[in-house]
C-alpha cells in the first residue's frame, strides 16, 4: 500500500518527530521522508535515545547526528543519554519520551519497530508505545534489523534520496567502521526493493500501530 503522509496529515498544520535509539537511526529509518515533509513546508524532529558510545565516540557521534540532521532540515535534534546497549524499557525511558511528546505535540511519531532484533530498537519502540498511547498517528521505520512482516505504508522518496545519503554520509565514524561502500549500499538497496514494491525508484517503509486519517492534531 503506498500513501504519501501529506495526503493524512498537512505538513504545514502538523510536525514529524523521529525516536531513534542511536545518533544515525533517525536518518536510516526516515532520513528521505523527514526531508520530503520538510520540502512541503513541515516542521520535524528527531530524538535520539543513546549516544552511541558502543560504536564510537560520544562526543564525535552527537556531532554527526546533528550535522546530518541539518542536511535534512531536521529543526531540532534531542539527545537523552541513556546508557547504549542498556536501553530499557521502562518508566524513565517512557517518562522521557512522553515529556518530549507533550512539548512538541507532533502530527506523526515514527519510531522504532518493537519487532526488532536489536534490544535497544525493541525497547525504544515499546516505550514510545507506553507513552504515545493516546496519540493518533504512530510509524514504525525498518532498519536493518528490523523483522519485516505484513502490511505496511510507502513514501515516494526518490527525490529526497539524495539528501538521505548525504546526511548518513555525515556519520563517518560509522561509516569508517562498517565500510562506507557496504553500508550506503546495503541502505540503497533497500530503498529501491521498497520503491519496487509500490512501483516507484526509492521509498522508506513504515508499519502502522494507529494512523489516523485527516485532522490536524
Amino acid at each position: 500500500m503506498n500513501i504519501a503522509l501529506e495526503s493524512v496529515i498537512s505538513p504545514k498544520k502538523a510536525s514529524i518527530l523521529v525516536i531513534g535509539a542511536h545518533p544515525d537511526d533517525f536518518e536510516i529509518m526516515a532520513g528521505g521522508t523527514l526531508a520530503r515533509w520538510k520540502s512541503e513546508g513541515g516542521k520535524t524532529y528527531a530524538m535520539v535515545m543513546s549516544d552511541g558510545e558502543l560504536g564510537g565516540n560520544p562526543k564525535v557521534r552527537r556531532a554527526e547526528a546533528k550535522d546530518a540532521a541539518k542536511v535534512l532540515g531536521v529543526k531540532e535534534v534531542f539527545f537523552c543519554g541513556l546508557p547504549d546497549g542498556k536501553i530499557a524499557h521502562e518508566i524513565s525511558t517512557i517518562h522521557l519520551i512522553e515529556k518530549k511528546v507533550k512539548e512538541l505535540k507532533p502530527g506523526v511519531i515514527i519510531t522504532h519497530d518493537p519487532n526488532d532484533t536489536h534490544q535497544d530498537h525493541k525497547n525504544v519502540g515499546l516505550s514510545c508505545l507506553s507513552a504515545a498511547r493516546r496519540h493518533p498517528r504512530v510509524l514504525f521505520g525498518e532498519t536493518q534489523s528490523t523483522i519485516t512482516r505484513g502490511k505496511f505504508v510507502s513514501v515516494d522518496i526518490t527525490n529526497f534520496m539524495n539528501l538521505k545519503m548525504k546526511a548518513l554520509k555525515k556519520h563517518r565514524s560509522q561509516c569508517y567502521r562498517l565500510g562506507e561502500s557496504l553500508l550506503l549500499k546495503q541502505l540503497e538497496a533497500l530503498a529501491v526493493y521498497r520503491g519496487s514494491e509500490v512501483g516507484v525508484k526509492y521509498a522508506e517503509a513504515f508499519w502502522v500501530w494507529r494512523l489516523l486519517l485527516g485532522g490536524n492534531k
